[in-house]
């Protein structure tokens, strides 16, 4: 008797008492020039961690092995306004891989647009190709460079993108090279005639004021989207012109059927959209000579 409650109380403390972090299954770890890569495994769920230092991992990418088509994170899902606020795209460039869950959902919404994704680290390319199901074909071209170089150089082809979705992170927050007045110039250059753009960023750091203030410098009013269920928020910009809920509410219907296999609730999209983000209007612009990101991100 007194075993099996000895047994029992062991099941409790395993199941129900121990981080879940020590229940995820690692299934892959390695460490690239840029940081320490975990892949793990759980409920179901399988997904890619960054490590920058020994008490900060965050997941960057997660997909669910049965339903891979399905948007896990909220702000892949509210990062699908690009495909409707701009449904005639053709040229799509996602700065910053992951898993690729953005690359995989803009193809299926965009099945015949050209799709360019732009990521630092080599390492992350080979495990999003080995674990998350990440296509290298006719459509998707994947570029292993620093994203400012390679905006640079598509500046002198004279390059243009529908769609530009800035989405690099470090494992601790977005490298403070591509939150510059200087860096959005380019992106803004880099748009065709009404173009859009979109970050993800958060919404809950004292980064808050000037990263707002950086993007309404080179692009002036922005719409963003906060995340009902995360802290994050997806700045949107248009290049020339601007996005109107009204045009949106059309275009929604486009893409109705698509976006429910995505998971997205299509009135989500409109409930978290904001044409009037308050921020400090004083506050002070990042620029190539002044952008202390990781003194401002806490």
């Amino acid at each position: 008797m007194k075993m099996d409650r000895l047994i029992l109380s062991l099941i409790f403390l395993l199941f129900f008492v121990l981080p879940t972090k020590i229940l995820a299954k690692n299934i892959h770890k390695e460490h690239s020039l840029y940081r320490n890569i975990l892949v793990t495994q759980q409920d179901g769920r399988r997904c890619m961690r960054f490590t920058l230092r020994h008490d900060r991992e965050q997941n960057q990418s997660c997909y669910l092995l049965k339903q891979p088509r399905k948007l896990v994170f909220d702000y892949t899902k509210l990062a699908m306004i690009g495909a409707v606020a701009r449904p005639d795209a053709n040229k799509i460039l996602i700065i910053g891989l992951g898993g690729g869950s953005l690359v995989n959902a803009y193809h299926y919404l965009f099945p015949d647009a050209q799709i360019t994704s732009v990521e630092i680290d080599p390492a992350v390319i080979k495990v999003a190709k080995d674990y998350f199901h990440l296509p290298e074909e006719s459509w998707h071209t994947i570029v292993a460079r620093d994203a400012r170089i390679f905006v640079k150089r598509q500046l002198l082809k004279k390059a243009s993108y529908d769609i530009i979705i800035l989405d690099a992170f470090n494992g601790d927050y977005i490298p403070e090279h591509l939150m510059t007045r200087e860096f959005f110039r380019e992106i803004k250059k880099l748009l065709s005639n009404k173009g859009i753009a979109l970050s993800n960023t958060f919404a809950t750091s004292k980064l808050y004021q000037s990263e707002s203030a950086t993007y309404a410098d080179v692009f002036g009013n922005f719409v963003e989207l906060k995340g009902i269920y995360s802290g994050n928020r997806i700045i949107t910009v248009v290049k020339n012109g601007e996005i109107l809920k009204k045009q949106l509410k059309q275009n929604l219907q486009q893409f109705s059927k698509q976006l429910k296999n995505l998971g997205i609730d299509k009135n989500y999209l409109l409930e978290s959209f904001n044409t009037h983000p308050e921020w400090d209007k004083k506050a002070r612009i990042l620029t190539d000579d002044f952008s202390p990101v990781n003194l401002l991100n806490h």
